[in-house]
């Protein structure tokens, strides 16, 4: 990992010996570093849009863009120069030979350790699954399913359905079937779906709606953007140029058009943070109007 402690947060984090105490054990962490972050996010970003698990391949990136081979050996030789406490990874499909260095620290998940002639292997895997879902990201969001249309249609069956429950709780066949316990659960339900009703609908008729940017709509944007973060906290460098190229040829091999995101990098980044200071003094300035 990189020196700066700003840089630290997007690797995820370290392991040093069960055996080390203290500041020995720290300076350890300090000097390692942790692939279970960006193989947690490329989890999550394959389930939240379906996309199935797929490498890109770099050599076959190297074959059709001969810059990509220089990039990645740098990105190798750099990363494992700066973690040169180790690199660490709990069991994970896109990883293999882990090793018997199993490591751990109170408090923190146990992790192997992975020896060093298998830490190349592991990196480029890691960076073939990250570009592979960067590549097959959809370019927007898809729609919300619960949005103010959807709340009115629930208000209304809450209603009705309370209307329901009452009528049904006066009649002594449907009542009489249950204990005592359960006649009181039940008497209070036409109440309750009745107040809940009315909840929502003051809520919807009372509460101005603000509508805050807190990142990019663009799926892809986000992915990309926290790649270049993630690199940079690997090899010390944003990178932006080489992270272009890794870009273009990823979604080149992949016969995908190259968005245009990708010669806009150094951009995004720069409105992704003007984004967020903005989203930061909205919701400081009026937090109980936001939903």
């Amino acid at each position: 990992m990189p020196t700066s402690r700003r840089n630290r947060k997007h690797a995820g984090p370290f392991e040093a010996d069960s055996n080390k105490k203290g500041s020995a054990a720290e300076h350890e962490f300090a000097k390692g570093l942790a692939l279970d972050d960006i193989l947690s996010v490329v989890d999550q970003m394959n389930r939240t849009y379906g996309i199935p698990n797929t490498r890109v391949s770099l050599d076959r990136m190297a074959q059709d863009i001969p810059p990509v081979k220089a990039i990645v050996a740098k990105f190798l030789r750099r990363t494992t120069e700066i973690c040169n406490g180790g690199v660490f990874a709990r069991e994970h499909p896109s990883l293999s030979d882990l090793g018997q260095d199993f490591v751990t620290l109170p408090g923190r998940m146990p992790r192997y350790r992975i020896p060093p002639e298998s830490v190349n292997r592991n990196l480029r895997s890691v960076l073939e699954a990250a570009l592979g879902t960067l590549v097959m990201l959809p370019s927007k969001d898809p729609k919300s399913e619960y949005g103010v249309d959807k709340t009115r249609s629930l208000i209304r069956s809450l209603s009705k359905m309370a209307g329901q429950m009452r009528t049904a709780v006066e009649f002594p066949d449907v009542i009489g079937r249950f204990d005592t316990e359960d006649r009181t659960r039940l008497s209070r339900l036409p109440t309750e779906l009745a107040l809940a009703s009315g909840a929502l609908e003051r809520a919807l008729s009372t509460t101005k709606r603000i509508k805050i940017k807190m990142d990019r709509s663009n799926p892809q944007i986000r992915f990309a953007l926290y790649l270049i973060d993630w690199l940079e906290a690997c090899t010390g460098n944003k990178g932006y140029e080489s992270a272009k190229t890794l870009f273009d040829a990823a979604f080149k091999v992949s016969g995908k058009s190259v968005p245009k995101l990708v010669e806009r990098l150094a951009i995004e980044m720069h409105d992704k943070r003007r984004i967020r200071r903005a989203w930061v003094q909205a919701i400081s300035a009026s937090p109980s109007h936001v939903r």
